[in-house]
């Protein structure tokens, strides 16, 4: 039996296997055009917790194209974020692109955040950040004028039901107990959700 938490065995490894959010991740959807061309810039995720923007930014690390380096807005300061950029500055010249993703922006003060500003600008740095507060309110102007904000959606029930489903393929993975939910089960559990995966 895997010893992972449950979200970490469930959590899609790819587009497709995503539910919601389609409006970004369906097939024709140009936020996934643009993420499979690699052709994109700076941008911020913003909804509500788990609705799937730490596992967007997941399956971007995924492509060999980019150099993807991923930190906590919690954790990091600013002698680990010039670290970072002066140790991995040399990506910018080879052929793939130099993307960090950082996690709860909002936690992040005006100067970590002005940080980033001489290497968004130069194209040294593709900043890929996630946050559950309102990005007006808590990201600073010249740092949010250069960055695209997607709008995440809540999940819907179908979403959620559809998650339960595939943890009861899974359930070998995560549980030597064999059950079946009921219709009762799927609703108390969808109530209980609040609709985060």
């Amino acid at each position: 039996m895997n010893t992972k938490p449950l979200a970490e065995l469930l959590r899609p490894q790819s587009f497709e296997e995503m539910f919601g959010q389609k409006h970004l991740v369906g097939e024709n959807a140009p936020f996934r055009k643009m993420i499979e061309n690699v052709s994109f810039s700076s941008f911020i995720l913003w909804g509500p917790p788990g609705v799937g923007k730490t596992t967007i930014a997941r399956i971007i690390s995924k492509d060999p194209a980019i150099h993807f380096i991923r930190l906590s807005a919690i954790t990091e300061g600013i002698p680990r974020l010039r670290e970072i950029v002066k140790k991995e500055r040399n990506i910018f010249t080879s052929e793939k692109k130099f993307a960090i993703f950082v996690d709860e922006i909002h936690h992040f003060n005006k100067k970590q955040q002005d940080f980033f500003l001489p290497y968004i600008e130069s194209g040294e740095v593709t900043l890929i950040a996630a946050t559950t507060e309102n990005p007006s309110f808590y990201l600073i102007n010249p740092l949010l004028s250069r960055l695209n904000v997607f709008i995440l959606k809540p999940l819907e029930k179908e979403d959620i039901i559809n998650i339960l489903k595939r943890a009861i393929e899974k359930k070998g993975e995560w549980t030597q107990r064999d059950f079946e939910l009921t219709e009762k089960g799927f609703d108390s559990i969808i109530a209980l959700s609040g609709f985060d995966a």
